[in-house]
């Protein structure tokens, strides 16, 4: 079940490593787990409670150098054109999409991600 969705988030479901299963199946059987991840997605759910949390439309109030990193073929990017115009509003923010990714560049691409990340912290 833990590979089945984590092949849905990957560009190529060959790079899942067998490691970060065996980390969901062993984090996933932890006491109180289910709980937690509920009362995380019902907290989600309550805008209102929520909304001072959120920053979609204060993005532009974030001053520091940010980096933006997305798998272009991420399937939970609704629409890829539109997290790019979203990047643009940070003032100091960088936008790097890595191609043949999905959600987990960091993992797919983890040579070129780490070296991205250590190139933008060197700035």
């Amino acid at each position: 079940t833990c590979h089945t969705r984590m092949s849905r988030i990957f560009f190529d479901p060959t790079k899942i490593p067998s490691e970060l299963i065996m980390m969901q199946m062993t984090t996933y059987a932890m006491p109180g787990v289910r709980e937690a991840y509920e009362n995380r997605m019902h907290g989600m759910m309550e805008l209102e409670a929520a909304r001072p949390f959120r920053i979609r439309e204060r993005l532009d109030q974030i001053k520091v150098p940010t980096l933006v990193v997305l798998g272009k073929q991420d399937p939970r990017i609704k629409d890829y054109n539109k997290a790019v115009e979203v990047a643009k509003e940070l003032p100091k923010g960088t936008l790097v999409s890595f191609d043949k990714s999905g959600h987990l560049p960091h993992i797919e691409h983890p040579q070129k991600f780490n070296q991205l990340v250590k190139d933008f912290i060197k700035k």
